[in-house]
């Protein structure tokens, strides 16, 4: 069966439903006294955003990479577990056990491509999703939610990675410079696996890798040479050198705070990777991602730039306000996150040009 453009469309539209539901989860979980569909809401905001809308977007950009029927297994089953442990919290092991799934069809698709094209970037991104696979086994055992972050944020970091690092063959750089960056993951892992068990100990190891990415990413990422370009090609760049700051700065907080599981210190920890670094990575490469998608061109606009610095800007102000503990500025931040990124989103769609096919 051959897949069309239009079949895509349903994954694009349930992940942004995730993400929109997502927010509205961090903002209660902040403390907005909004309407909450179940008593538990608060506490699903962490598998909406990356399980569900991420899980279910990464799944779906590599399903339409591989052009396989079977690959889209991998959206299908993030997006509806999730949606079953949101909607019905008494099966929450059925959600788990389909989200984990997905991300195991997932890392079968790598290891197609990997079988395939045999490049080592690719072998990265089948790292990052082997991590979240097996994060997801130590979430189905009933491992509370902040040791699990880690699994999380590595997988979404390993790709991303992954991905930068795949560019880079259009670039003079030594192959010991790629083999210690690849390295860089190795360690990661291990600050991964240690805060499960250590979180004091192994948090800080991963923030401590986190900085030694970033500092790679920004030195050697392509991006570097064409943020000096203009239109699309500098906002890209813009986007992604100034999430490697903040993947850097998130570095630096894991190594002050170390293993804390809760409260305002953790939330600055995690939203500076979730919200600063891999949103960045987001804002910079869907005006890519959306058309390879949906097969549709897209105009950039200038406005592109006014969602991206409104949400370094709120994210700024929220994480003043965790540091400061301040909770009224932590909470209007938060707002001002979640409306950065739903206008983001209405920015690129109103971009597309359904009359024009790529």
């Amino acid at each position: 069966m051959e897949v069309k453009r239009y079949h895509n469309i349903p994954f694009i539209l349930l992940s942004i439903l995730l993400m929109l539901t997502g927010i509205w989860s961090g903002l209660v979980r902040l403390g907005w006294q909004w309407l909450q569909p179940q008593s538990s809401f608060a506490l699903l905001h962490g598998v909406l955003m990356v399980e569900g809308f991420l899980g279910t977007l990464i799944g779906l950009e590599r399903a339409v990479g591989i052009k396989k029927l079977w690959g889209y297994m991998a959206p299908l089953f993030t997006a509806a577990g999730t949606i079953l442990y949101f909607i019905f919290p008494e099966y929450i092991f059925a959600g788990a056990l389909l989200i984990t799934l997905g991300s195991l069809v997932l890392m079968l698709i790598f290891v197609k491509l990997v079988s395939i094209h045999k490049e080592v970037a690719l072998w990265v991104m089948a790292f990052g999703t082997l991590v979240w696979f097996i994060g997801n086994i130590i979430w189905m055992t009933g491992t509370a939610i902040p040791f699990i972050v880690p699994w999380w944020a590595g997988f979404l970091i390993i790709t991303i990675a992954g991905e930068r690092l795949e560019l880079t063959k259009f670039l003079n750089i030594s192959e010991n410079k790629k083999l210690v960056f690849i390295n860089y993951f190795g360690l990661l892992f291990i600050g991964i696996l240690f805060s499960t068990f250590l979180p004091g100990f192994g948090i800080r190891i991963f923030g401590f890798t986190n900085i030694l990415i970033a500092v790679w990413l920004f030195q050697n990422d392509i991006a570097r040479r064409t943020v000096r370009l203009d239109g699309l090609t500098r906002f890209i760049a813009v986007s992604l050198v100034s999430g490697y700051f903040w993947l850097g700065f998130s570095g630096l907080l894991s190594i002050i705070y170390g293993g804390v599981l809760a409260g305002m210190q953790y939330d600055a920890m995690w939203h500076s990777i979730f919200l600063g670094f891999v949103f960045s990575m987001i804002f910079g490469h869907a005006p890519i991602i959306f058309p390879a998608v949906l097969q549709i061109k897209i105009i950039y606009k200038k406005m592109f730039y006014a969602p991206l610095i409104l949400l370094h800007l709120s994210l700024l102000m929220r994480i003043i306000g965790d540091i400061i503990m301040n909770p009224l500025l932590r909470e209007w931040g938060g707002m001002l996150n979640g409306v950065t990124i739903v206008l983001f989103f209405m920015t690129v769609i109103s971009s597309l040009r359904k009359n024009e096919t790529l």
